[in-house]
């Protein structure tokens, strides 16, 4: 029976940093030079806290949306038939998947009533891996939008190019939350905040272990960004068609590391040399996904023809400034 479970934060701010300016260092010599300016990579490692600074606003509807995109707790998938290897690639059919298995398997699950759980704690395992696939998604459209403005910047309206690359910016940083939150083995489990149910090793229960290993292990180690560039790794190698195997594969890489992390706490090597290199190993590999997934975003770009026929309109060039987005592809149709 799947028991119900909270989540805590991910990395703190400066873990998320931290991976952001890894994968900045990691990225391929063919994507654009802008993304390196300093400014923009401050934005990035700026942006990639913008997820946890959303739970500051007390709107149930904003809780809705963005808590169960910070985790997956893959032990969960077993009572709904799945595994990370069989999950859907979109979140809906996966929502529809998880309605049906508690329609139809009732006795595995705790009851819920209706609007008991607006924050999707309970109701779901975690959808961590689609606002992955979703954000890559977002950025392989801004760089086709910056594709087609720059093939056609007489056409183009002042701003447009400087607002594309922004927009670009935007999708990676939050990008950056949600890839090192993967690389956090403690968002990849039901032992998320101390160890749960049956605990024959005797791992810790304290309800402070997620804080210490989001914020208070990167002070005992004294890690920072600066000290970790050296070993920064190039972006992992992502097919275009295999960016959603490849962000469960990455998942799965942080939960096997579970109960290693738990054995070092035991042990008390955590605070030690292999503690270290146990968060460095998660921080460069995080910083390595990134990149990857950047990358993949940048190379699947394509002009779209949509947005050129548009902007070589006569009804655009004839209409007034108020009116120049091009219409949604919905009224188009």
């Amino acid at each position: 029976m799947v028991l119900p479970v909270g989540q805590a934060a991910g990395w703190n701010e400066r873990g998320h940093a931290i991976i952001t300016r890894l994968a900045v260092a990691g990225l391929p010599a063919d994507v654009p030079g802008w993304v390196r300016e300093p400014r923009m990579v401050d934005r990035l490692a700026y942006l990639s806290n913008e997820p946890d600074r959303w739970r500051g606003t007390k709107l149930i509807c904003l809780a809705h949306l963005n808590e169960p995109d910070h985790f997956i707790d893959v032990e969960h998938l077993a009572p709904y038939g799945m595994s990370l290897k069989t999950l859907p690639s979109l979140r809906y059919d996966f929502v529809g998947k998880l309605a049906a298995q508690r329609a139809l398997h009732p006795d595995r699950f705790v009851p819920e009533r209706v609007g008991s759980d607006p924050k999707m704690l309970r109701l779901t395992p975690g959808m961590l891996p689609y606002r992955i696939a979703e954000l890559h998604a977002e950025i392989v459209s801004g760089w086709s939008t910056l594709q087609t403005f720059e093939a056609n910047t007489a056409l183009c309206e002042p701003g447009a190019i400087e607002a594309a690359r922004e927009r670009i910016i935007h999708a990676m940083g939050l990008l950056s939350h949600y890839v090192g939150d993967a690389a956090q083995p403690l968002h990849t489990t039901e032992h998320y905040n101390g160890w749960v149910g049956a605990n024959p090793n005797g791992y810790t229960t304290d309800k402070g272990f997620h804080r210490f290993i989001d914020d208070g292990v990167l002070t005992h180690h004294g890690l920072t960004s600066r000290g970790l560039l050296p070993s920064a790794r190039t972006a992992r190698d992502i097919a275009a068609d295999k960016v959603w195997e490849e962000t469960l594969e990455h998942i799965d890489r942080s939960h096997r590391a579970v109960e290693a992390l738990y054995k070092l706490e035991k042990s008390g090597e955590l605070k030690g040399e292999a503690g270290r290199v146990f968060i460095e190993e998660r921080l460069l590999d995080a910083g390595s996904m990134l990149a990857g997934v950047w990358a993949s975003g940048y190379h699947m770009r394509q002009t779209d023809a949509y947005l050129t026929e548009w902007l070589k309109s006569p009804q655009r060039r004839d209409a007034p400034a108020s009116s120049l987005s091009p219409p949604s592809s919905q009224a188009a149709e």
